[in-house]
């Protein structure tokens, strides 16, 4: 799993603000959304270790407060790619859950980009941002929070603004919820999409290409905000857009030291020798250690360990030997499972 940090972001019901009455659809519709959301699976369901019990995600903040051209921005991505939280806080500034969406001006926010190297935890983040939404106080302007992941084919091929809004209620009149939608320019709907690195590049390229493009770019639903992730190598088609002061670009950074022992000891216990011995596993290892900052990583070095030395193999020492281990574990996991002869 990837874990996520979000610490105390909630509101007392006392201070929340209130909010001007809205249309029995959209509030019908907002019900229904926070229930799809409580309910979601997590992100990777097929968990390669054991969950961490406290969530942890780290962000910074590379277009906002500290960087002002694309070619910085740029130089600090690569920054994060390597992993290392000291260096990357001496250029960027850290960022928590709940400034995401606020401004240092007046300027109104429309889009923020959240990137990240794969299986760092971009999408834990928008799931956790989607269940924190009747807590969280940034979130309280947004009557709705629809998440959307752009590897799926019907959002893909989306021709309007009823194909982003999916709603399984049959006592819903969808097309009221459409017009609302519509009649308000988007006003007060927080779009998440998830995985602009999936969407293909075909319509990545073109602004007019898809409905998804003009909701990003502005050009439909104006007044809506849109949050996308994306990993850095997609970035090149979102870069005209990040010269606005209404853009935001956050980088989700993975772990430091503190949260790959906290990893770690929540896998295999905090006294235990199978720990002590995995610490000297990664001290001997710089290279295997290298690659724990990024949370599935670490799932899959902890469980490949853990497999390795129940069955009394050798452990791995080099990426390829890591990945190997995983590939050969879970195929003999699916093997057993189905019953395969």
């Amino acid at each position: 799993m990837s874990p996520s940090h979000v610490g105390d972001l909630t509101t007392p019901p006392s201070k929340r603000p209130c909010y001007p009455s809205l249309p029995p659809v959209l509030l019908r519709y907002a019900e229904y959304l926070r229930s799809v959301y409580a309910n979601a699976p997590p992100t990777y369901p097929d968990k390669l270790s054991p969950e961490v019990n406290t969530p942890y995600i780290k962000l910074a903040l590379v277009k906002g407060t500290k960087v002002s051209n694309l070619q910085d921005a740029n130089e600090l991505t690569r920054l994060t790619l390597e992993g290392d939280l000291d260096l990357i806080f001496q250029h960027k500034e850290e960022i928590s859950m709940d400034k995401v969406f606020t401004l240092g001006n007046d300027s109104k926010l429309r889009l923020v980009i959240v990137e990240g190297a794969p299986g760092i935890g971009k999408s834990t983040f928008v799931l956790e941002l989607c269940r924190q939404w009747p807590k969280m106080l940034s979130l309280q302007p947004f009557s709705l929070v629809v998440l959307l992941k752009l590897r799926d084919e019907e959002i893909r091929l989306a021709e309007g603004v009823g194909d982003l809004l999916p709603w399984e209620d049959h006592r819903t009149d969808h097309a009221t919820l459409v017009e609302e939608v519509m009649k308000r320019h988007g006003k007060g709907v927080l779009f998440l999409f998830d995985g602009f690195d999936e969407f293909p590049a075909h319509l990545r390229q073109s602004p007019s290409a898809s409905y998804v493009m003009k909701v990003l770019t502005g050009k439909a639903l104006p007044r809506a905000t849109v949050l996308v992730t994306s990993r850095p190598s997609a970035r090149i088609h979102l870069q005209p857009l990040m010269l606005s002061d209404s853009i935001k670009l956050i980088e989700v950074v993975g772990f430091g030291e503190e949260q790959i022992q906290q990893f770690a000891a929540n896998v295999f216990g905090p006294e235990s020798e199978t720990l002590a011995s995995f610490n000297d596993y990664l001290n001997v290892n710089p290279v295997i250690r290298s690659m724990m900052y990024n949370p599935l990583n670490c799932s899959i070095i902890t469980e490949v360990y853990s497999e390795t030395s129940r069955s009394k193999k050798p452990v791995p020492h080099t990426q390829t030997q890591l990945y190997t281990e995983m590939a050969l574990w879970r195929l003999s996991r699916y093997i057993l499972v189905s019953g395969t002869n």
